[in-house]
């Protein structure tokens, strides 16, 4: 939660404040500290849980930031000239700069879709849908560092106001606005596993022995795919049944080892017919498109 604070308000408002106030005697000394700061914010803009407060908060942040950048470059040369030496300057700022464009380059290598991916309908309907975890970096996805759903997707759902109805977590599960949200399948195959009965959770508790809580899992086209953390007694399919894309699963709940109601989804390939987390992890794109943190459906 600190972490989320920082990078969505403290650390923008401090990069905008500082690009503002700036005085720069040229245009290289301008130019290297204002990348040093984009860089900083690019960052936070990639990898931060904006759903939390909004994700137009990275519009307003981006906007604010240049506007404060093209003011500062107007006043080169004029005024006070913010003291520093030459190695503040020009070699702490070049080392920063170089260490953010590593790092940026690392996050933005794992929005590249990855080969093998398996192509299903997007699993939920009559929203805006936000992908809290997703890609193959762990600075975007934090399932990545566990091989069987190192391609999995967190969901959640956006209100009007591009949040996910509370920042801080809430023991009113109704005031998530993903809480009760219509699951459909991915894909047409036949329900392998179909768990119902685990209680949805108030948080922050969690239920870590039964880890996938209130679940379906459907194979399909050589591989399983899990649909996790749905509500108590919403589950509309059976095992054994059969389902096409688009049919109705259950309802977004809360229960299992989760901090908010969201839908986990991943495919397995490999394991335990109907075990989860023994497979190998199968990439997974929605019409094509490969999903990671702060894309929106």
């Amino acid at each position: 939660m600190l972490l989320q604070l920082g990078l969505q308000i403290v650390l923008p408002v401090g990069l905008i404040a500082a690009s503002y106030t700036r005085r720069y005697g040229d245009r290289a000394e301008w130019a290297l500290e204002s990348g040093v700061f984009a860089l900083a914010l690019l960052f936070a803009i990639l990898t931060a849980r904006w759903d939390m407060t909004s994700v137009h908060l990275r519009w307003v942040v981006s906007i604010l930031f240049l506007v404060s950048a093209v003011t500062s470059y107007r006043r080169i040369g004029s005024g006070v000239r913010t003291p520093n030496s030459f190695l503040r300057t020009y070699g702490v700022n070049a080392v920063l700069l170089a260490a953010l464009l590593g790092l940026n380059g690392i996050v933005l290598a794992g929005t590249v879709p990855p080969e093998g991916a398996i192509d299903l309908e997007f699993p939920l309907q009559d929203g805006t849908y936000y992908i809290g975890g997703g890609g193959t970096s762990r600075w975007l996805n934090n399932h990545v560092a566990y091989p069987p759903e190192q391609y999995a997707n967190d969901i959640t759902r956006l209100n009007r106001a591009g949040n996910r109805g509370v920042f801080l977590p809430s023991a009113d599960l109704d005031s998530y606005e993903m809480f009760g949200s219509p699951v459909v399948s991915p894909c047409t195959g036949s329900v392998v596993v179909s768990i119902d009965g685990h209680p949805d959770l108030l948080p922050p508790n969690r239920d870590t022995r039964n880890v996938a809580g209130n679940h379906v899992i459907i194979s399909c086209r050589g591989v399983e795919v899990l649909l996790a953390h749905l509500r108590n007694g919403s589950l509309s399919v059976s095992e054994g049944s059969r389902v096409s894309a688009g049919d109705p699963i259950g309802l977004v709940g809360n229960s299992g080892n989760t901090t908010q109601p969201h839908l986990h989804i991943h495919a397995e390939r490999g394991g335990e017919p109907g075990v989860i987390l023994q497979g190998e992890g199968v990439p997974i794109t929605y019409g094509g498109r490969f999903a990671v943190r702060n894309s929106l459906f």
